[in-house]
């Protein structure tokens, strides 16, 4: 179980997972994002992530998107930023995310994976909730949750 008082970096699957009720995962992201204070998490996030559930709420449902208007999409946003607190840009975290894919030789798609653990590893970050485990693989040493996982904890 996490701690209590630990912060958690919520990805963007998970956010989008809360707002999306066609996904398996929309009940256990919104329980974990609603009741995250009532367990004493604190819960965070990134820029990054909210351009991320940004790009992928409007885009249109047959490109694999949600298809809100940029409206709904930003009002999601910042329902979710209720519960979840934005992590400033640390000017140190360019040199996290070079030594990372330096030494972890990523490339490509990858280094949007090492940016969120660059950003955790500036901000002390230890624990991960993302529904996509497998994305972060070998790149740092934290502790990744899914939120089935996570709110079968919570119970």
């Amino acid at each position: 179980m996490i701690p209590v008082g630990e912060m958690v970096f919520v990805d963007t699957n998970v956010m989008l997972g809360a707002t999306d009720e066609g996904r398996g995962t929309h009940q256990a992201c919104e329980r974990i994002i609603s009741q995250s204070t009532l367990v004493s998490w604190c819960l965070v996030t990134s820029q990054q992530v909210l351009r991320e559930y940004l790009v992928v709420a409007t885009r249109p449902q047959p490109q694999n998107g949600l298809g809100m208007s940029a409206s709904q999409a930003l009002s999601n946003v910042n329902e979710l930023l209720r519960f979840v607190s934005l992590l400033d840009p640390e000017p140190r975290q360019w040199g996290v995310l070079e030594s990372l894919v330096r030494n972890k030789r990523l490339t490509g798609k990858r280094i949007h994976d090492a940016n969120i653990v660059a950003c955790m590893q500036t901000h002390a970050v230890d624990h991960l909730l993302t529904d996509n485990p497998g994305d972060f693989e070998g790149i740092g040493s934290l502790t990744i949750w899914t939120s089935l996982k996570l709110n079968d904890a919570l119970n």
